[in-house]
């Protein structure tokens, strides 16, 4: 059974999934939605339950503990094309007082725009993930066929291979950013870029 945690510190952080049964703690990326990773833990686990509760903290040595994460700049640019590019609809990219109209802008505009918000006052999709805890693994959307293999394997689960909405098999920001916008948002994403062995080619 997977089990659902709603709790901030710690390394069972807001929105991990725990397995007691196959013992492993899933933390998720901040603003990437987990609905993948739960089917796909589903298919190697068989189990197509998830149990969503308000737990305390409970103990982690023994559980194997992992993450994905995304390229920093395919974010942005998936960001950009899902909400801004194709959506008719105005959002906001900030939060209260800091929140700006942004229907229909550039790229560049867009990513000058974030650049002159504090990244903790972006919204969730858009903040850099280096503050994430400290896991044994790190997948990377990616490479996600090879990285949840490794995770099957880890917890002792046949793998058949399995799909995530949110896999992406090239560096798409490669056909929106100029190095002239990348020095725009270097300083928000740069620990991103480090943290995860991240490259920003030209």
């Amino acid at each position: 059974m997977l089990t659902k945690l709603y709790r901030e510190g710690g390394i069972v952080s807001l929105n991990s999934i725990i397995s007691h049964r196959d013992k492993f703690i899933y933390v998720p990326m901040p603003g990437i939605s987990d609905d993948g990773i739960v089917k796909s833990i589903s298919q190697v686990t068989k189990s197509s339950r998830v149990d969503y509760i308000d737990n305390d903290y409970i103990e982690s040595p023994g559980y194997f503990t992992f993450t994905f994460v995304k390229h920093p700049l395919n974010k942005l640019c998936e960001y950009y094309m899902d909400n801004i590019l194709n959506d008719v609809n105005q959002i906001q990219l900030g939060r209260d007082e800091l929140s700006k109209r942004a229907n229909h802008m550039s790229f560049e505009d867009f990513i000058l725009y974030i650049s002159e918000i504090s990244p903790k006052e972006l919204r969730m999709e858009l903040q850099p993930a280096y503050s994430i805890p400290e896991v044994e693994f790190v997948g990377k959307f990616e490479n996600f066929q090879d990285d949840f293999k490794t995770v099957s394997q880890t917890i002792g689960r046949e793998y058949y291979g399995t799909w995530c909405k949110d896999y992406c098999t090239n560096d798409i920001y490669q056909d929106f950013f100029t190095s002239e916008i990348f020095e725009l948002i270097k300083s928000h994403y740069q620990k991103d870029l480090d943290r995860f062995n991240y490259f920003y080619e030209s």
